[in-house]
């Protein structure tokens, strides 16, 4: 079978209802789609391969001298094409957001709230790193340092924020990772603590999101297999006959319930993660690392 369409999904949804507009059945299909993907672990979702993010290395070479929010460095070089950075500064626990305006000079978002300005010891580092664009960040994320081989904390946004704002701590071994919502263009986004102070690679496998086809025969991506082709249109039939009461609303609901059932048997997403991680190392210059992840239940 050649693989799925939206047009074939809105074929297969006027097999149940007949009489619907395209551009509501259209929507209807793709409304379904999105929704399988933000409420399923399937092996077909997962992405391949996985995530890989390479943190940058701190910087602490020269001092500083800050007047108002313009700051000069002296006895070092910083990189005008470095973006994300925060700035700290040495007996001090706030974190500064900075542009880098040029080799020596910067400009923070927030007022410097220290009383010495001059000589400053300083360290610039790098926090937050994007995700793809189509992870379904809704899904539990585990995140593995390749170099180190073990498992980064994944812990909440909000404690980590509030523990960060009763520390000093400098960067370091990132220990932990939190969600920390999408980027300017939409990227999700993980927040590392502490701070990488080296530059070093970590990969995380992730589910992908709904891709919306640009036309009605672009094929489904990621493709669905052939034989649970109609899961999607149900689950479309399902979510509208509730909407109008349909009299085969409950009925509808009930195929689909079954179906389902026998998608994730088929097609589990966690055996899927653990089995590309087992037979299939990822290697990495550093070494081959044999991982696992947990993901919620589907």
């Amino acid at each position: 079978m050649a693989p799925r369409t939206i047009g074939d999904l809105m074929a297969d949804f006027r097999s149940y209802i007949p009489h619907v507009q395209d551009g509501e059945c259209q929507a209807l299909v793709w409304k379904a789609l999105q929704l399988i993907h933000g409420e399923e672990d399937l092996s077909f979702f997962v992405a391949e391969p996985p995530a890989r993010i390479v943190t940058e290395a701190a910087y602490s070479t020269g001092t500083i001298t800050i007047v108002g929010t313009a700051i000069t460095l002296t006895g070092g070089a910083w990189n005008p094409a470095w973006t994300g950075r925060r700035l700290i500064v040495a007996g001090r626990a706030e974190r500064y957001s900075i542009a880098i305006t040029g080799a020596a000079s910067g400009t923070i978002t927030e007022a410097y709230l220290g009383t010495e300005t001059t000589d400053l010891t300083y360290t610039l580092f790098r926090d937050v790193y994007e995700l793809p664009a189509n992870c379904e960040f809704s899904k539990e994320i585990v995140v593995f340092d390749v170099l180190r081989k073990e498992e980064i904390t994944f812990v909440d946004y909000e404690a980590l924020v509030f523990e960060r704002e009763r520390s000093s701590a400098r960067p370091g071994q990132p220990l932990r990772v939190a969600r920390v919502g999408l980027s300017a263009d939409g990227k999700p986004q993980l927040l590392f603590d502490p701070p990488p102070s080296a530059a070093a690679p970590y990969l995380v496998p992730y589910y992908r999101s709904a891709t919306k086809p640009a036309t009605l025969t672009t094929p489904l991506d990621p493709p669905w297999p052939n034989a649970f082709h109609d899961v999607p249109a149900l689950r479309a039939v399902v979510e509208y006959a509730n909407r109008k009461g349909h009299p085969r609303r409950a009925e509808w609901a009930k195929q689909y319930r079954v179906r389902m059932r026998k998608l994730r048997s088929k097609c589990d997403g966690g055996n899927e993660l653990r089995r590309r991680l087992r037979d299939r190392r990822l290697e990495d210059s550093a070494g081959i690392v044999s991982m696992y992840v947990t993901m919620r239940e589907g």
